[in-house]
């Protein structure tokens, strides 16, 4: 029995064009899907130049995701959506704006909005601080809901994995300058956001119907791994000793310059997540969707060697 065929999209719209995974994915579809026609998303408007001067045949937009007209502005008329959304923005209003957007310009036929939940999480052990700052439900859980509520043909794609460029961003002062390695001691998989963006271009160009209400859970199948052997890793391929460093004070101190005082809350996240550890499944999600193995750790750090080292 065939597979039910959805219609692929003739436009695509971007949300979060200039970030790790937006900008590969317009990328991909660029040059492997030409015909189709680009609309790219910035809420920054000093984002929208370099978009301008990088995608000079896609539609550049400015949108507010807390301002209505704004979201109904960026949707109309497209088919094919990525739905992104900064962390710092209050996820309700955001969610309201862009369903109701959708639902007015009634012509997407499938939309992948990326998600990040734990395998199996008690939100009620979640650290207060966190739950605090998010609410009574994990918001996840709630837009899901919320979409699925809806009717929005939507792909949830989780990032159930860390991102295998923190090391070159966040991580990346410490291991050039120290030649440490300060990272939670937790065990999880690991993924390079430029897969990501392949995945979710290719699930948009695809004509599978049957990953239209699905939640796939993103990782590169093969390393699921502890801070210690991440570290262990990264010495063996960079040629030089990384010293792990795995506790809470150092992680404060050395993240406060990226999270400000929200360094202890993000390390506190950490340590929840760790008791949730054995629920990480590795996937070959990824490596069906892009039709190789994905990256492993290993060869993305040996690719990034330079801008790990100098």
């Amino acid at each position: 029995m065939s597979y039910i065929k959805k219609q692929i999209p003739s436009s695509i719209l971007i949300f979060g064009a200039g970030n790790h995974i937006g900008k590969p994915m317009a990328k991909f579809i660029e040059k492997n899907a030409p015909q189709i026609k680009l609309r790219l998303v910035s809420s920054r408007e000093e984002g929208i130049e370099p978009l301008r001067q990088e995608f000079p045949n896609a539609e550049i937009v400015q949108a507010n995701y807390l301002d209505l007209p704004s979201m109904e502005a960026a949707v109309d008329g497209m088919e094919g959506i990525y739905m992104s959304v900064p962390n710092h923005l209050p996820f309700l209003p955001v969610t309201n704006n862009f369903v109701a957007a959708v639902k007015k310009s009634g012509t997407a036929i499938h939309i992948v909005r990326q998600v990040a939940m734990v395998p199996g999480y008690n939100y009620r052990l979640m650290p207060e601080a966190m739950k605090k700052m998010m609410g009574d439900e994990y918001p996840d859980l709630v837009t899901k809901r919320i979409y699925e509520e809806n009717d929005l043909p939507t792909t949830f794609l989780n990032f159930g994995a860390s991102f295998m460029d923190n090391f070159t961003t966040r991580a990346g002062r410490a291991i050039k300058e120290d030649k440490q390695l300060i990272w939670p001691p937790r065990k999880v998989p690991y993924i390079d956001a430029n897969e990501i963006a392949e995945v979710a271009a290719q699930l948009l160009l695809s004509d599978n119907q049957g990953h239209i209400g699905q939640l796939h859970t993103l990782n590169n199948g093969q390393d699921n791994l502890r801070g210690h052997e991440v570290a262990d890793i990264m010495s063996e391929v960079l040629g030089t000793n990384i010293d792990y460093v795995g506790n809470k004070e150092a992680f404060v101190k050395e993240y406060t310059r990226i999270f400000g005082p929200a360094a202890p809350m993000i390390w506190g996240f950490f340590e929840f997540e760790a008791t949730y550890e054995e629920g990480w499944v590795l996937s070959d999600f990824v490596e069906r969707m892009i039709g190789r193995k994905p990256k492993s750790l290993r060869t993305w750090l040996a690719e990034n060697r330079d801008a790990l080292m100098s």
